[in-house]
């Protein structure tokens, strides 16, 4: 594990694993009140808790929250040419300037044409909502939400489902996108988790995440944990 929050510093990973073995995650965790910082430690924690590895292999995590470090982060990455397997957005981001912004979605853009991985949570998927290119990635445009209350949310083929007190998002959703789980609002169905090819790269998209026990849920974990093996291409089939 690395941590560069704060200023770049560096931490050393851990274990001796091959590095062929072990998938490397670059995780944007950014906010204070949305996400809160709560939200930010429990999202860490279950992110660590997939470190040593299962079904879908082994991760090591490096940190960071300032948008210049993660510019900088990818910079360094694609001049080196041994970019980072997956990047994870948990974050809101509404008042970026635009030049900080479009690098940084540049810098997205051009790590999923080297056939990298994203997976963007909650208010990453409400973030940059001016700018077209970033629902494009998304496979979706957030439109807004109503109070937070009980959720049901629901496997695709109906075969599973659990509850909780969440924040649902409503979005308008691109049709290509593969929906894996869903919830309803006002009696119509409502994408929760969905996957998408965009660029040459894989997107996964989990839209709850208001609240830090949604990432102590076992089922919450399950999806997430499965979409990390997606976007790192461990798996091809969700």
């Amino acid at each position: 594990m690395q941590n560069i929050e704060g200023g770049g510093r560096s931490i050393s990973a851990e274990g001796e694993k091959s590095s062929a073995d072990i998938k490397r995650i670059l995780v944007f965790s950014k906010g204070w009140f949305h996400p809160s910082l709560l939200v930010r430690k429990r999202f860490r924690d279950m992110l660590l808790s997939f470190s040593s590895g299962g079904r879908t292999g082994s991760y090591e995590f490096s940190f960071t929250n300032r948008f210049e470090d993660f510019i900088r982060i990818m910079e360094a990455e694609t001049l080196h040419d041994s970019h980072f397997d997956g990047i994870i957005l948990l974050m809101h981001e509404k008042k970026l300037p635009a030049a900080c912004a479009s690098e940084f979605l540049t810098k997205i853009q051009s790590f999923l044409s080297r056939g990298g991985g994203l997976m963007a949570v909650h208010g990453a998927l409400a973030s940059f909502k001016s700018i077209p290119e970033y629902g494009k990635i998304l496979g979706s445009r957030f439109k807004g939400h109503g109070p937070p209350g009980p959720v049901e949310v629901i496997e695709r083929n109906e075969s599973a489902y659990f509850m909780f007190t969440e924040e649902l998002y409503l979005h308008d959703f691109d049709l290509s996108n593969n929906i894996l789980w869903y919830s309803k609002h006002k009696g119509e169905k409502v994408p929760v988790a969905w996957t998408r090819e965009e660029n040459g790269g894989r997107v996964f998209c989990f839209s709850l995440g208001h609240y830090a026990a949604t990432f102590e849920n076992k089922m919450a974990q399950k999806i997430i944990y499965d979409g990390l093996g997606w976007i790192t291409r461990q798996v091809n089939e969700l």
